[in-house]
C-alpha cells in the first residue's frame, strides 16, 4: 500500500467508525501481533487525526523500525512532526518518503510545506510544481504553490494558482482567503472583499477570513464594517492579537482613540513583541496628547524592528512636539536613510528646519519632497513659506500658485500668495487672493488682517479698519492686528483710539518696537510730548536700526526741547 493510499484508508475508517473505536481495534491487533508494522502505521495515522501527535510519532517510529521501507509511515510521521513544530524533522521524513515512493504527489506537496515553513520558498515552489506534475488535480498543491508565489512577490502567478485551485474545488475556503490576500496586495480591495465573502460562506467559523475581510473593508473606508468583522474574529479566536490590532486601527480612523488604545493594549498583552501593535499604540497615545507615552512605544517598536522607517518618522514627530529638536532631526535622518523615497519625511524635516531658523535647509528638504512626490500640494505650500523667509518672494509666489493649481480649495495657499503679492507691491492682486481665502475659510483671521493691510496700502483705511475689527473678533490675542488697526485709526484721525490699540498690542507683545514707535507718533499728535519721548526711547532700545530709520535724532532732539520748554512754562 502506497503512502497516500494508506492515509486515505485511515480517513475512510474514520467515516465508517469513530477513530477512538478504531484505536481500540489497533490496540488489540498490536497485542496479538506486536510486530505487525501495518497496525502501528494505522494506529499512528488515527492518533495523528485525533491530534495526539506525540503518540502518533511513537507508533509511526515503531512502524518504520519494523518496516524501514514504509513510505506511508515516513510521510505521516512527517505530518505529525510538522504539527509539533519540528519542521526540520518533518523535512527529513518527507524526503525519505519521496525516496521510497517518488510518484506520490502528497509527499512532494508535504515537503514543500515544510520547506516553506523553514523559509525556503524557492525549494517549496519546486516541490509543489513536482506534486502538480504528478497529480494535476491536486487542489492543495495549487493553493500552496500560490502562497509560495505570493511570498516570493510573484503575485500574478499566485492568482493563477488560486484560480486553478478554486476551479478544481469551488468550495476550498482557504483558496478564496489566500486569493483575497493577494488581490488586496495588488490593490484590488473590492475583489478581495468578494473572495472573503465567499470564504466566510463556505466556512463561517474561520476567524482569519473575518479578520482579513475587516482589513479590506477598512482599506475601502468602511471602518464600521471592519470593526464588526474584527468583533466576529475575536469571538471565534479570543487570543488573536492581529484581530485586536486591526480593530484598534479601524477605531482610531473613526476618531475613537481611547477604545483603540484598549485594543492595542490587548494585542500587546497577547503578543508582547508585536512591533506594529506597539507602534499603533504610540500613534493613539500621541493623538490623545500623551507624547511621553508615545515616545516610549516608539522606542520599543524601534528596538524590536530597528529597520522600520515609519517608527523613526513617528518618533521624530513626537520628539519635535516635546521640544527635543535635535532628537527629532536625528530620527528623521534615520527614517530617510532607511527609506529615502518617503517624501513626507523630507517635508516634515523641512518644517522642523524652518521652525529652527534654517529656511535654506528647509527649502532643500522641500525640494526633495516635491521631486519624490510632485503631487504633494502641502509641500509646495511649505516650500513657498520657506522661500519667503529667505527673501525669494517670486519663488514663493510660484509655489503657492502650483499648490492652488493642484488644490484650489486650500485657503492657506491663497492667503500666503496674497502675502507674497503684497510684499512684491501688488496690493490689488493680494486683496483678490485674500478674498478667495476668506470665501474658503470665513474664520481665517490672518486673511482678514492681511487684507486690511493691503487695503491700507491702497489708502482705503475705512475698509481696512473693518477687516481688522473682524480679525480681532476671530483672534483677540494677535498683537499685530491691534497694531495695524491702530495705524488705521491714526490714518482716520482717531489718535486716541489708535493709542488704545497700541496699548493692547504692547500688552500682548511688550517687545514690539513698532507698536511703541506708532504709539509715540499718536501721543505726539495729541501733544503728549513726554509720553511720545518715552515710547520712542523704548522703541530705539528694542530695535535701534529699524526705529532710527523712521525717527531721526534731530526730530527726537527737537521733541525733547519742546517738551522741556513746556515744562518750564508749567
Amino acid at each position: 500500500m502506497g503512502a497516500t493510499q494508506a492515509r486515505e484508508h485511515t480517513a475512510q475508517t474514520a467515516t465508517l467508525a469513530e477513530l477512538s473505536k478504531a484505536l481500540e481495534d489497533f490496540d488489540r491487533a498490536i497485542q496479538l501481533d506486536p510486530k505487525w508494522a501495518s497496525a502501528f502505521l494505522h494506529r499512528g495515522l488515527a492518533k495523528e487525526k485525533l491530534g495526539n501527535c506525540h503518540g502518533a510519532v511513537e507508533d509511526l517510529s515503531k512502524a518504520i523500525q519494523l518496516d524501514p521501507k514504509n513510505a506511508a509511515a515516513f510521510l505521516t510521521r512527517g505530518v505529525a512532526k510538522e504539527q509539533l513544530g519540528n519542521c526540520e524533522g518533518a523535512l527529513k521524513d518527507y524526503t525519505r518518503a519521496i525516496q521510497l515512493d517518488p510518484k506520490d504527489a502528497v509527499g512532494f506537496r508535504s515537503r514543500g510545506g515544510a520547506k516553506e515553513q523553514l523559509g525556503n520558498c524557492e525549494g517549496a515552489l519546486k516541490d509543489y510544481s513536482r506534486a502538480i506534475m504528478l497529480d494535476p488535480k491536486d487542489t492543495i498543491a495549487f493553493r500552496n504553490r500560490g502562497i509560495a508565489y505570493g511570498q516570493l512577490g510573484n503575485l500574478e502567478a499566485a492568482i493563477q494558482d488560486f484560480d486553478t485551485a478554486i476551479r478544481l474545488d469551488p468550495e476550498d475556503a482557504a483558496a478564496f482567503v489566500n486569493r483575497a490576500i493577494v488581490r488586496r496586495r495588488l490593490g484590488n480591495c473590492q475583489g478581495a472583499l468578494t473572495d472573503y465573502d465567499r470564504a466566510i460562506q463556505l466556512d463561517p467559523s474561520e476567524a482569519t477570513a473575518f479578520l482579513n475581510r475587516g482589513v479590506a473593508k477598512e482599506k475601502l473606508g468602511n471602518c464600521k464594517g471592519a470593526i464588526k468583522d474584527h468583533d466576529r474574529a475575536i469571538q471565534l479566536d479570543p487570543n488573536n492579537a492581529l484581530a485586536f490590532l486591526n480593530r484598534g486601527v479601524a477605531k482610531e480612523k473613526l476618531g475613537n482613540c481611547e477604545n483603540a488604545l484598549e485594543d492595542y493594549d490587548k494585542a500587546i498583552e497577547l503578543d508582547p513583541n508585536n512591533a506594529a501593535a506597539i507602534l499603533n499604540r504610540g500613534v493613539a497615545k500621541g493623538q490623545l496628547g500623551n507624547c511621553e507615552g508615545a515616545l516610549k512605544d516608539y522606542d520599543r517598536a524601534i528596538q524590536l524592528n530597528p529597520a522600520w522607517a515609519l517608527a523613526f518618522r513617528n518618533r521624530g514627530i513626537v520628539n519635535g512636539h516635546l521640544g527635543n529638536f535635535e532628537g527629532a532631526l536625528e530620527d528623521y535622518a534615520s527614517a530617510i536613510q532607511l527609506d529615502p523615497n518617503d517624501a513626507d519625511v523630507f517635508r516634515k524635516r523641512g518644517l522642523l528646519k524652518g521652525h529652527l531658523g534654517n529656511p535654506e535647509g528647509a527649502v532643500q528638504d522641500f525640494d526633495v519632497a516635491i521631486k519624490l512626490d510632485p503631487s504633494n500640494t502641502v509641500a509646495f505650500l511649505n516650500r513657498g513659506v520657506a522661500k519667503e523667509k529667505v527673501g525669494n518672494c517670486k519663488g514663493a509666489l510660484e509655489d503657492y500658485t502650483k499648490a492652488i493649481q493642484q488644490d484650489p480649495k486650500i485657503a492657506a495657499a491663497f492667503h500666503n500668495r496674497g502675502v507674497a503679492k503684497g510684499q512684491l507691491g501688488d496690493s490689488k492682486g493680494a486683496i483678490e487672493d485674500f478674498n478667495v481665502a476668506i470665501q474658503l475659510d470665513p474664520e481665517h483671521a490672518d486673511a482678514f488682517r492681511n487684507r486690511g493691510v493691503a487695503k491700507g496700502h491702497l489708502g482705503n483705511s475705512r475698509e481696512a479698519l473693518e477687516d481688522h475689527d473682524r480679525a480681532i473678533q476671530l483672534d483677540p490675542r494677535e498683537p499685530v492686528t491691534f497694531l495695524n488697526r491702530g495705524v488705521d485709526k491714526g490714518q482716520l484721525g482717531d489718535s486716541t483710539g489708535a493709542i488704545q490699540d497700541f496699548d493692547v498690542a504692547i500688552e500682548l507683545d511688550p517687545k514690539n518696537a513698532v507698536a511703541y514707535r506708532n504709539r509715540g507718533i499718536a501721543r505726539e499728535k495729541l501733544g503728549n510730548c513726554q509720553g511720545a519721548i518715552e515710547d520712542y526711547d523704548r522703541a530705539i532700545q528694542l530695535e535701534p536700526a529699524r526705529v532710527r530709520s523712521t525717527i531721526s535724532l534731530r526730530r527726537l532732539k527737537k521733541l525733547r526741547n519742546s517738551c522741556a520748554a513746556l515744562s518750564q512754562r508749567a
